[in-house]
């Protein structure tokens, strides 16, 4: 998991975006996923470019295990989504702002190869900013 992480936060940090961000990552060397390597990398990849891309100046990766769950977690300090906003932009095709992207298919890429692997992702407040979280269950 911290190898996967650490490559992908690699390549975000030369993004554009990336470049003038702060990121932490809290991730236990030894934390394996319950997850095919690629899928892990195109999850994460997802998550941490929309979170530069709305940050303000930090972008943060936290994995830990908990009651049988992998738990990771990717916060920006930016302006968030609206709650009333974040189930749609689950949704394929939705984009709620014009900042670029995957035409709306980032999240809900995201949540699909959750959903096959058991889990689910959940968006919180990050006060300020987004917190996105997907956990995905030990067994297989």
């Amino acid at each position: 998991m911290s190898d996967v992480v650490a490559g992908v936060v690699a390549v975000v940090k030369r993004t554009p975006s990336g470049k003038q961000l702060s990121f932490k990552m809290d991730v236990a060397e030894d934390l394996t996923a319950p997850i095919d390597e690629g899928d892990l990398s195109e999850i994460l990849g997802n998550l941490v470019e929309n979170a530069a891309r709305y940050a303000k100046s930090s972008v943060r990766v936290d994995a830990s295990e908990a009651a049988g769950e992998v738990i990771v977690t990717v916060a920006d300090d930016g302006q968030g989504i609206a709650d009333t906003d974040r189930e749609s932009a689950l949704s394929r095709g939705v984009q709620l702002d014009s900042r670029g992207g995957s035409n709306g298919l980032g999240l809900a890429i995201v949540s699909d190869i959750v959903e096959a692997y058991g889990g689910r992702l959940a968006m919180a407040n990050a006060d300020p900013g987004l917190a996105v979280t997907i956990s995905l269950p030990r067994h297989g």
